[in-house]
């Protein structure tokens, strides 16, 4: 009884070690532990790197030390000296990184690899009354593509269930979640955005000096893709919507994904050729009209 009480009363007891590695590996001057709540199983630290720094909150919620690291994390930003929109992005970022490592794996089974026929869509006795307007023909090219796309999905699905059959045959190891947390933000979300720069137009994504992140304008905002690298927002803008229209990033090569940039490469070279064609009419105009 008395040791369960202790237990309870000391949340971050069997983190020790964890806290000691995060002191040693990451928090290296300037980044230092703002403090330690042990009852609210609370740890208080600021990662830095040069000028720019963020004050993290990681607090673990477990009945007593014994229950970590299975209980619930929770993460929050006290302060920092970054953009508000890089704030929201690095917040959001270390929320979904708690959430893939807590959330429950899938379930899967060697069987649900194997290859099964189509299954028949139920039909319906009901008749659907269509109006004559609204009626779409499908060619035989969007047919073809329509079928394309379906297996594409269905080798992915493959893929992906054949990788999570593979993890899920693996002793399953216990990572240090409070650990992970504080290096995600300081090495994958805070040294890369302060020290690199934009492989665009070769300058640093943000100055030297936080003091003028609120001037920065709008266009030259960074902008995160979802490989992990950094641009300025003009310049991304800039790189996929004129020719050669590439959609790959310039640092490790893989297909430039962010929610900002959905076009297709087809709708980006449509709408160049539009802008070049009115810029030719309104050529041909002022050397009609001697402007």
């Amino acid at each position: 009884q008395y040791c369960d009480k202790f237990l309870g009363k000391n949340h971050l007891l069997t983190a020790y070690e964890e806290i000691q590695r995060i002191k040693k590996e990451i928090l290296k001057p300037p980044s230092k532990v703002l403090g330690l709540e042990n009852k609210q199983g609370v740890i208080k630290v600021r990662v830095q790197v040069e000028k720019y720094y963020v004050d993290l909150k990681v607090k673990v919620f477990c009945k007593n030390s014994v229950d970590y690291p299975d209980g619930i994390i929770e993460v929050g930003i006290i302060e920092t000296n970054l953009t508000k929109e890089l704030e929201k992005s690095f917040l959001a970022l270390t929320e979904a990184r708690i959430r893939l490592h807590g959330d429950a794996q899938e379930v899967v089974d060697a069987s649900m690899l194997e290859d099964r026929p189509p299954e028949k869509e139920a039909k319906s006795k009901m008749k659907k009354k269509v109006h004559p307007r609204k009626v779409v023909f499908q060619t035989a090219a969007s047919k073809n593509t329509e079928a394309e796309m379906l297996q594409k999905q269905e080798e992915r699905e493959r893929e992906r269930l054949k990788k999570l059959l593979e993890d899920s045959n693996r002793p399953k190891v216990i990572e240090p979640r409070i650990f992970i947390i504080v290096e995600f933000v300081y090495k994958e979300l805070l040294k890369p955005v302060v020290e690199s720069k934009c492989p665009c137009c070769d300058k640093k994504i943000l100055p030297s000096d936080p003091k003028h992140c609120a001037k920065i304008p709008s266009k030259m905002k960074a902008d995160r893709l979802y490989c992990g690298h950094f641009y300025h927002h003009h310049c991304l803008t800039n790189y996929l919507s004129n020719p050669p229209f590439d959609d790959e990033c310039h640092i490790c090569g893989a297909q430039i994904s962010h929610h900002k940039f959905v076009d297709t490469k087809q709708q980006l070279e449509k709408r160049w050729a539009q802008k070049q064609a009115r810029q030719r009419e309104i050529e041909d105009l002022e050397d009609l009209f001697g402007f």
